[in-house]
């Protein structure tokens, strides 16, 4: 009986330590449902970085796959509990497979939030490093890393790209801890993919010119909301930016060569689409909204050869009138004139009669209410997939 008493006894002293491991165990820090974050330990975290999955249509003017190349990396650890950026985490050159880089960092908090950046300068964020949330919101993206060397062109291997997790998950050793965050290019892809004309009095129009105007030239890394995924498109339209707006062509101290395509040598042709990379842009106001304008020689009777310069405006993101098509795939904001991250507009323009001149674009002239638009336009817009690949020398 003594026996049994004992172990009764023993066996009641065994399951309550059990008890108060268990209990100990659900007390420690956790975030994203991570277990055992503890305080005071630098622990290990093995990020997942791939690109976003959604279909999406390509361009016959881009080298396939070449949209999603990843040049340099950067990570971004911010500590929630003490709102400072914690840790910036630097690598060039990335090794891709399958769609995904598996990069690791070392963190301190309790409560961490992970950026990921892809092809911005690697002192992009240096500043936040130990200052707040603000600090890092201040620090921006600039649009020239799109650039060409020759300074006419945008590439199409350095994109800008971000993406964000909170969410940890529990590693194979204590403290280490993995993740998964999505990448989306902060630019959108606006595609002038068909110029044809349709006029009735014999008219005629040769285009000399296309150029993006009102493009932003920044935007922040920072999301809407720091602990949402990049992989909503509302989250990606949340990006703030600065209101330097640049143009490819008109008068201005900010013109981007870039931004601007020239058909005097090679004739415009519809095989051939024109394509520019630009920042989100949510303005409402036609002065401010981003716009592609056409140029061209115009001739009618009143203007004979060699004709005049005219120009056709047309919001990025607006049906010009009635005639105008807004087609698009999970895309609520189509039509709207906004132009959104990771996204593809796709415009065909079919010309009608005379455009506006160059004092009218200057001005801001909405060719809409002015009576001036002779332009009917159907604009695709699509999400746009990232399938991330590494830069390779041979």
């Amino acid at each position: 009986m003594k026996i049994m008493k004992k172990l009764s006894v023993f066996l009641m002293g065994i399951f309550a330590l059990a008890m108060m491991a268990s209990c100990s165990s659900s007390d420690d820090s956790s975030t994203g449902g991570a277990p055992n974050l503890k305080e005071g330990i630098t622990k290990t975290l093995t990020l997942k970085i791939a690109g976003n999955s959604t279909t999406g249509r390509a361009s016959a003017a881009v080298a396939a796959g070449s949209e999603a190349t990843i040049n340099e990396l950067i990570v971004v650890i911010y500590d929630n509990d003490l709102d400072k950026i914690e840790g910036i985490s630097k690598v060039t050159s990335p090794t891709v497979t399958s769609n995904t880089i598996t990069q690791t960092v070392h963190f301190n908090t309790t409560k961490p939030s992970v950026f990921v950046l892809a092809n911005v300068p690697m002192n992009s964020v240096d500043a936040a490093l130990g200052q707040n949330l603000t600090s890092f919101k201040d620090c921006m993206a600039n649009l020239d890393v799109t650039a060409a060397g020759d300074g006419l062109s945008q590439v199409t291997n350095h994109l800008p790209m971000v993406g964000s997790t909170s969410t940890l998950t529990a590693g194979a050793s204590e403290n280490s801890f993995t993740a998964n965050v999505t990448l989306h290019r902060m630019v959108a892809r606006v595609v002038l993919n068909n110029i044809t004309t349709n006029f009735s009095n014999g008219e005629s129009f040769t285009v000399t010119d296309v150029f993006m105007k009102n493009v932003n030239s920044e935007s922040s890394f920072m999301h809407s909301d720091i602990a949402a995924e990049a992989g909503t498109f509302a989250t990606l339209k949340g990006f703030p930016t600065v209101q330097t707006l640049v143009d490819g062509l008109m008068a201005d101290t900010n013109n981007k060569a870039w931004l601007h395509n020239s058909y005097a040598t090679t004739p415009w042709s519809n095989t051939t689409p024109a394509y520019f990379y630009v920042f989100p842009n949510n303005n409402t106001v036609f002065a401010q909204q981003t716009q592609i304008v056409i140029k061209g020689k115009y001739i009618d009777n009143d203007n004979p050869s060699p004709g005049v310069d005219r120009y056709y405006v047309a919001v990025v993101n607006r049906a010009p009138d009635s005639e105008g098509k807004i087609t698009y795939t999970d895309n609520p904001d189509a039509g709207t004139g906004a132009i959104l991250g990771n996204r593809i507009y796709e415009i065909a323009v079919t010309i009608t009669g005379e455009g506006q001149t160059a004092s009218d674009v200057e001005a801001d002239v909405d060719p809409i209410p002015a009576g001036q638009n002779n332009v009917e336009l159907t604009v695709n817009v699509a999400e746009w997939p990232v399938a991330i690949r590494q830069n390779v020398n041979f």
